[in-house]
Formats: C-alpha cells, sequence, structure tokens
C-alpha cells in the first residue's frame, strides 16, 4: 500500500477507459512526438478503505498495453496510479467534449443520522464538472526524484537536454465554470503578505502547533464564495547547496473559512507531511456530523533554473469553493479534496489567513479585530511584501469571489419535504414505504 495511490478493495464501478495528452482528449490524428499521452482506467473501488468514506476510492490507473499475453488476450499494466478525489466524492462518470476530456463526480453526504435529508428534500449533490488531462512538470531538481520511492502517482521523463519531467494526471475546472463564478460574484483582490505561525495561549494549541489568523479586510455575506490564492513555503536556493530542508519546523498555511466563535473549517497544505488538510474538527456544533480530517496527498516540487542555476519549488496554487455544505479544494491542478460541512450558525461564514506551526517567541501587535477571535490572543505582525521569510508563508495573488452563480435558478429556495419521511432506505429499492 502507498499513500499516494488509495486502496482498489474488493469490487470495481463506475470505470471508464480514455486516452488523455497535456491539451485533454487523445486523437488518432496527433503526433506522439509532439505530447505526452496517457491510457488512463477511472474506477471507483469498494472495500479499501477502512469502513471510512463509505468504504469507498475513487481512482485513476495509467497503463500500458501488453499483446504478448499467453491466452491471446490484451493485458492493461498499471505503470502508476492516483485519486481522482481525496474527500467525499465517488461515481465520477467521464466523457469526451470535443477536444477535452470532462469528469463529474457525486458528492455524499456526511449526515448518518439522515437530520438534513427531509429539511433539503434531496441527498448529494454533483461535483464541479472538470477537465482531465496530463499534467507535466518541467525542470524537476533530480535530487527530488528517489528511485527507491515505489507506487507513486507519478512517473519520471529524462529529456534529452538531460533535464527530469514528472508526470502525472491532472484535472482543473471547467474554464466555463470558473468565468461564470467570476462574473456574476464581487470580486475583491488583496494586497501580498508573509505570516508566521506567531503564539497563542494554550488553548488555542492542537498537537503543539499555534495557529496565527488574519481576517480578509473583506469578508464574504454568505456561504458561497471561491478563495484563489497562491502560497509559497520554501525560499530559493542555488543549485549548488546540498542542505536538506528542515521540513518539521515548516509552517502550515491555508485559510479559516465558514468560520465564527463557535465553528470553522481549516483549509491548509501542510509541507511537513506533504499534504492538503481540510480541518472538520470544528465544522459544526452539531455533534452527530462527521467531522474527521480529509487529506490529499500533494508534493510541491523543486524546479530548476537553468540560467539562473537556482532552485525554486512550486507555490501552491489553492482554489477553495465553498458551496452552503459542499467545499472544494483544488491544489496545484493534480489534489482535490471534496467534503461536506454543515454549519448550524447563521454567522459561520468568516474567512482569514491561516499560518499554524511550533510555538516562537514572535513580536506582539495589536489583535486583529475579528467577532469570532478572542482578544486575549496574540498577533505577529504581517509583513506586507514579495519577500520570502524563513518559517512562514507568503500569499500573493489572493482573491474573494463572492455570491458565485445560482446554477439551479428555478429551483425554490425552500425544497424541504412536506409530511411523514422514510428513514428505512432499505425499502425504497423496488418502491416500497411500509413505513409512510
Amino acid at each position: 500500500p502507498s499513500p499516494w495511490n488509495g486502496g482498489r478493495g474488493l469490487n470495481y464501478e463506475c470505470g471508464a477507459l480514455i486516452k488523455i495528452t497535456e491539451h485533454g482528449r487523445a486523437h488518432r490524428h496527433m503526433s506522439t512526438s509532439q505530447t505526452t499521452e496517457l491510457n488512463v482506467f477511472t474506477v471507483g473501488t469498494e472495500g479499501a478503505r477502512n469502513s471510512s468514506h463509505e468504504n469507498h476510492w475513487p481512482l485513476w490507473q495509467a497503463a500500458n498495453w501488453n499483446f504478448n499475453t499467453t491466452d491471446g488476450k490484451v493485458e492493461a499494466v498499471v505503470e502508476f496510479s492516483g485519486v481522482l478525489d481525496w474527500g467525499r466524492a465517488y461515481a465520477f462518470a467521464t466523457f469526451a467534449s470535443g477536444d477535452r476530456q470532462l469528469i463529474v463526480g457525486w458528492t455524499y453526504e456526511d449526515d448518518e443520522e439522515n437530520i438534513l435529508t427531509p429539511q433539503r428534500g434531496a441527498q448529494g449533490a454533483f461535483t464541479l464538472f472538470r477537465e482531465i488531462f496530463v499534467q507535466v512538470i518541467h525542470n524537476v531538481h533530480p535530487q527530488a526524484l528517489d528511485p527507491e520511492e515505489k507506487h507513486t502517482s507519478w512517473k519520471v521523463q529524462v529529456k534529452e537536454d538531460g533535464s527530469h519531467s514528472v508526470i502525472t494526471v491532472g484535472q482543473r475546472i471547467l474554464p466555463e465554470i470558473t468565468t461564470a463564478f467570476r462574473e456574476r460574484s464581487s470580486v475583491k483582490k488583496f494586497k501580498p503578505c508573509t505570516i508566521n505561525a506567531g503564539s497563542l495561549t494554550d488553548t488555542n494549541l492542537r498537537n503543539n502547533f499555534s495557529t496565527n489568523l488574519i481576517s480578509l479586510p473583506n469578508q464574504p455575506k454568505d456561504r458561497f464564495y471561491i478563495i484563489r490564492a497562491q502560497l509559497k513555503f520554501f525560499a530559493k536556493k542555488s543549485v549548488n547547496d546540498e542542505k536538506d530542508m528542515d521540513r518539521s519546523s515548516m509552517v502550515r498555511g491555508g485559510f479559516r473559512i465558514l468560520a465564527s466563535k463557535h465553528e470553522w473549517t481549516d483549509v491548509y497544505y501542510d509541507p511537513n507531511e506533504e499534504c492538503l488538510i481540510v480541518d472538520r474538527s470544528k465544522s459544526s456544533a452539531i455533534p452527530s456530523f462527521g467531522k474527521a480530517d480529509e487529506k490529499a496527498k500533494l508534493r510541491l516540487w523543486p524546479i530548476s533554473n537553468p540560467d539562473t542555476q537556482t532552485i525554486e519549488y512550486e507555490s501552491l496554487d489553492l482554489t477553495i469553493v465553498v458551496d452552503n455544505s459542499v467545499i472544494e479544494v483544488h491544489a496545484n491542478e493534480r489534489a482535490i479534496i471534496t467534503t461536506r460541512v454543515y454549519p448550524w450558525y447563521e454567522e459561520s461564514i468568516g474567512v482569514s489567513y491561516l499560518a499554524q506551526g511550533p510555538q516562537t517567541v514572535v513580536e506582539e501587535v495589536h489583535s486583529a479585530k475579528l467577532p469570532f477571535i478572542s482578544e486575549k490572543q496574540t498577533w505577529t505582525a504581517v509583513h506586507q511584501n514579495t519577500h520570502f521569510e524563513s518559517h512562514s508563508v507568503h500569499f500573493s495573488n489572493v482573491e474573494l469571489w463572492d455570491g458565485l452563480l445560482n446554477a439551479w435558478p428555478n429551483r425554490p429556495h425552500d425544497t424541504s419535504l412536506p409530511g411523514t419521511y422514510s428513514r428505512n432506505l432499505t425499502s425504497t429499492f423496488y418502491g416500497l414505504w411500509p413505513d409512510v
């Protein structure tokens, strides 16, 4: 088993076989010398997730064909594989649209007691539609490519010039969707800033990490918004600098969303674990809703610049889509977490920058004026510059899109079911409702 691959389980379902390139759907007339092609099998598996997430994994597997089998059949040999979505999403369907290969899934609830079903009149939702393609990361520094690392979600290709490229499967939200969201939203842009973890009181520590929160200057008005940002965790260094980076002391960075003094959800990247994380532990005041952390493996690669003889790690290119109870987190077009959160309080909509790390001694400044942050907390200064500082996170190109787009304008605001509601789901398979 590998942390990069998910699990193949006991059963396959919702499978599809596609051929993709860096540009989307592969065509027969394409020249393979000009692009990178992958045969990809998308599939849902059952029985390999330790009973979490309904025991489901939505996977992709890049395969080569073996035509030389003894029985004359064609065999697919998996070369490398990964996860389509690390959260509560499953049953992905893929289809062609012109030159693009599209994919969409089902995001299921985390409401074991079916509290919300009669209130909403429905269960589950579509994920956002995505393009699926071959992602190629060029000029990866060879020191980061460990030949002993097995069962990864990528392969390495050595180019004619001796440079190394990492090849994997990428996904991006359909540009038509992001364009519509942006056009229908109130868009706010924020200045770059550098934040370190700071030092808070013991009551704000979790796993010996302190959390620094800085409110966005503009706040959303409801639970329909997008946050886009680039986060930098690593300093640039010379290609001749062979000193290993101490990841254990590095700061986590991201955003606190859907926040009030009672509830909040943290979305951040942990450079030490190489994980994108959605911390739902405080996401709802209702105890029956699921609150387990969601984690996606994500490596930020060191990129060599032959002209400047420097190495610079990838930024975390982050998009967080908040659509009421559905959250989609997209990072670097290759790690996605779709999950569900159910805040109870109407005021649980706030957004803050988040930096989290080991306790340090820092300069105290006046606390940020947030209604959901204690005045007893102390904060480190926020540096509005473009320079990276060690043990800090640099935020740039930060935008808040508030409002988004109502995809179902003719649907009534109140979709709750009237009358008696059946909780015996098994009895509905043949249209039978004996308890109604």
